[in-house]
């Protein structure tokens, strides 16, 4: 009697919280939130040195469940809600992220009969688990955008519950992944001792972040610049419709850094924090190698290294912008989010390149207690966050739980059974 009582408490405490953790190239950053009358208030914030992650694959499981784990010992201490070192019970399933260039969209059609000639609900489900079952066997369907009901070809039938119908026909972009990768992002959470609430796509958690309510209405694209992965999301009529991730970040210019002037990689990237720019200002004069390496190196160098590259990613990333958005131009301009940002002039270079409006998006998150989490690179794991406190809303049509292909396809055959009765 005492261990029920236990667990049901641990129940009614994680419905109180939310936690997500955005588990990326170089860092692992955790947040947790509160249910208040006003919604979910930020009350911890961890962050930990990333392990088992490259561009979005999860290369080590258990080095990245011992990242999240740090991140998440440190975002709950304090709380009350679980103790580092003393098991993560007390925590809610978490809200995850996944970026890589094997997460994109495609398009995909079904139908389901209409029993007794009106739609219900069980037929809006099963038709939504035969556009899931589209990413194929291999795959891990982690999002449906842009979805749209038809009664009939060209007869389209918005808000179908209750409406006449012999058959339902469905339209939508279903967002995937490898099947592997969803599984390794939750055995990374096993090990440490979580489950998985929802995966969602990262530049669609970041587009909640940091777009705000016009854009997202209006046709805005949400580019979160991160340090192994650009994350993309097309917002339109206030909901995501296109999504996509490119193995490119700013690990590139550092790599470059590194190998153009002969110092180490970690000298690189703290020259490139603090030194380099990519707004045409030329600064000439000398600064020490960082770290104690030894030596100096010339600014308009380092700077013109640093632009080269960075116009070679923007170029990549705005020839995905203009596919996802069919060859036009985004109708209310790209907002810039994400660690890689920073990069002094980086705004006004992606304007010049690509003839787009452009502006720097960080996320509102509304507790002074936690200025890391207004920051761009903090996007991502604010905007799940804001994924969960909307979820039934997901939940119901723009993302879906993470399945795989196979489970989806066996719920196909019963939908397809079902519309014989």
């Amino acid at each position: 009697m005492k261990r029920r009582s236990r667990d049901e408490g641990a129940r009614k405490t994680a419905g109180e919280w939310v936690a997500a953790v955005d588990l990326g190239t170089t860092k692992a950053l955790a947040l947790v939130a509160r249910r208040t009358a006003g919604g979910w208030r930020l009350a911890g914030l961890g962050r930990a040195p990333a392990r088992g992650v490259g561009r979005g694959a999860v290369t080590d499981p258990e080095a990245a469940g011992r990242a999240l784990a740090d991140a998440l010992d440190r975002a709950v201490a304090g709380l009350g809600l679980a103790r580092p070192g003393e098991g993560r019970a007390g925590l809610p399933p978490l809200w995850l992220n996944v970026a890589g260039e094997a997460v994109y969209d495609e398009p995909a059609r079904a139908e389901v009969a209409v029993a007794r000639g009106r739609v219900r609900e069980e037929d809006v489900l099963a038709l939504r688990e035969l556009l899931t079952a589209a990413c194929g066997l291999e795959r891990a369907a982690v999002g449906l955008f842009d979805e749209r009901f038809l009664a009939a070809p060209g007869r389209p039938l918005p808000e179908p519950v209750g409406k006449p119908a012999a058959r339902l026909l469905g339209e939508a972009r279903v967002v995937s992944c490898p099947g592997p990768l969803a599984l390794a992002l939750r055995s990374a959470a096993a090990a440490a001792g979580c489950e998985v609430a929802q995966i969602v796509p990262a530049g669609v958690a970041s587009a909640w972040a940091v777009l705000d309510g016009e854009e997202r209405r209006e046709g805005a694209v949400a580019l979160d610049f991160g340090a192994g992965t650009i994350d993309l999301a097309v917002f339109r009529d206030g909901e995501p419709v296109r999504a996509a991730s490119l193995p490119l970040g700013s690990q590139y210019i550092t790599n470059d850094l590194a190998l153009g002037l002969g110092i180490p990689w970690m000298a690189a990237e703290a020259l490139k924090c603090r030194h380099a720019r990519v707004d045409g200002a030329l600064v000439q004069r000398e600064v020490p190698v960082p770290g104690g390496a030894g030596g100096t190196v010339e600014l308009p160098l380092v700077d013109e290294i640093v632009l080269a590259r960075t116009d070679e990613l923007l170029e990549r990333a705005g020839a995905a912008i203009e596919e996802l958005c069919e060859g036009r131009p985004p109708a209310a301009g790209v907002v810039l989010t994400g660690g890689g940002v920073a990069l002094r002039g980086f705004p006004k270079r992606a304007m010049e390149v690509w003839g787009w409006p452009v502006r720097l998006g960080a996320p509102a998150a509304g507790d002074d207690r936690f200025p890391a989490a207004a920051s761009p690179a903090a996007a991502t794991a604010v905007g799940l966050i804001a994924c969960a406190e909307r979820s039934p809303a997901l939940l119901a049509g723009g993302a879906i739980q993470e399945r795989t292909g196979v489970v989806a396809a066996s719920r196909r055959l019963v939908a397809w059974l079902s519309g014989l009765v």
